[in-house]
């Protein structure tokens, strides 16, 4: 974060990572609190200590990320690799690594159309 105790638009969207347009709808709405002198617009870090605060999707702490312009969901490395492995775990199963169903035999008939099967897609008809 800023060491300055105010900023401009453009200092504040680069320190959110958002567009200068943005910042400027969001102080018009009143989710940020400025100061104006005249034409000047000063944000004070105060304000936007709220909107760089980031909640850990993982662990649910609150944190401030490095790079405030990267967007991040997790507190640290700990968190990112315990969601991947969460979202893995998860997941269905691929069904071309699945391990294939032995196919009964016992049929003459079916044994008999599996071989010609085989042999027809080797090439050895």
């Amino acid at each position: 974060m800023c060491t300055m105790t105010s900023m401009t638009v453009n200092e504040a969207a680069a320190v959110l990572g958002k567009r200068p347009e943005t910042v400027r709808r969001w102080l018009a709405t009143g989710i940020i609190k400025a100061t104006y002198d005249g034409p000047h617009v000063f944000i004070s870090t105060a304000a936007l200590d709220p909107l760089t605060r980031r909640v850990c999707a993982c662990c649910g702490k609150s944190y401030h990320p490095d790079r405030p312009t990267r967007p991040g969901r997790y507190c640290s490395k700990k968190c990112i690799w315990q969601a991947a492995y969460e979202r893995r775990k998860a997941a269905p199963p691929d069904p071309t690594t699945a391990p294939k169903k032995k196919i009964d035999m016992s049929n003459p008939r079916l044994a008999a159309a599996l071989k010609s099967i085989r042999n027809r897609s080797a090439g050895r008809g």
